[in-house]
């Protein structure tokens, strides 16, 4: 049954690795082996081997304030393209990130075109149709978000729009893992199921999308100290389980490990920041912290 289970995770998961795998089944198991079967189904897990590109994204954390409340401040970006080949033709596909910058929680969809009033359009029906309407949107200076429709439809439902010059660590973070993930699974369907036209590669990336946003959702965070969909729902996208988090808790942390790989960010480079103090003081406290509890029990 172990194996079973396992191997099951690991599918329903987007053929996560062994970390992801093994945290996400020990929020509601428990087996001594479990740990070694999971790098058992991983290792020799066909298309892991084969078809996911693996290493850690760049970016360090920038200076920011952690959000407290779910679904006040969202974070829009583009991802892809990821190119289709059908007979001598390539295709491209795009899409539409929306996160939510507190539960991780993430919305994707493809997109036909970049122009603002198509990802204006996508992201009413996406997100403000299902979803609690925020009071911030973070995006880049992209013109598809600093674009008049895509600025007219945040005024129409009182939004206030956050450009930044910067991609925002988190959101950029979340992003690249679910292009990944994407790209992961369309090397897998069109290696099985090579597509045969325009409409069938648009199935395969909208079921590519499907595949990544359910496994996203489902899959531990080492930060929230559980899943972005349990976080955001109270319940278990997979067991029905009620789930509780404590949110003041969860920015408290958050935003330890903001100062923290920022101050990491700053003491790598030779010239001063100007809250250099103030970081060094935090990262004092945080060590004496880290070292009393130590010594506990």
């Amino acid at each position: 049954m172990l194996q079973d289970t396992v191997r099951w995770y690991h599918l329903a998961l987007g053929h996560c690795g062994i970390s992801r795998l093994a945290d996400t089944l020990r929020m509601h198991f428990y087996h001594p082996n479990l740990q070694k079967v999971c790098e058992q189904e991983v290792k020799r897990c066909d298309p892991c081997q084969r078809f996911k590109n693996v290493g850690r994204g760049h970016g360090e954390m920038a200076s920011r304030e952690a959000s407290l409340l779910p679904w006040q401040d969202v974070a829009v970006d583009l991802i892809g393209p990821w190119t289709i080949s059908i007979g001598d033709e390539e295709h491209k596909f795009s899409a539409l990130t929306i996160i939510d910058m507190v539960t991780n929680l993430v919305e994707v969809v493809r997109i036909d075109n970049k122009s603002s009033a198509h990802v204006a359009m996508h992201f009413e029906n996406n997100w403000l149709a299902k979803y609690p309407r925020p009071l911030n949107v973070i995006h880049d200076q992209g013109g598809e978000f600093i674009g008049e429709a895509f600025q007219r439809r945040l005024r129409v439902h009182d939004i206030c729009s956050r450009p930044t010059t910067a991609k925002n660590p988190q959101a950029n973070s979340v992003c690249e893992r679910m292009h990944q993930a994407i790209g992961n699974t369309l090397r897998v369907l069109t290696t099985l199921e090579p597509p045969t036209g325009a409409d069938s590669a648009k199935q395969l990336v909208d079921t590519a999308i499907a595949d990544a946003v359910y496994a996203a959702r489902c899959t531990y965070n080492s930060v929230l100290k559980t899943t972005p969909g349990g976080l955001a729902f109270g319940q278990d996208m997979i067991l029905n389980i009620p789930l509780i988090t404590d949110l003041q808790q969860l920015q408290k942390r958050r935003q330890q490990l903001i100062d923290q790989r920022r101050l990491s960010f700053w003491s790598r480079h030779d010239f001063q920041h100007p809250t250099n103090h103030r970081l060094t003081a935090i990262a004092e406290t945080s060590t004496t912290t880290n070292r009393s509890t130590s010594h506990l029990g």
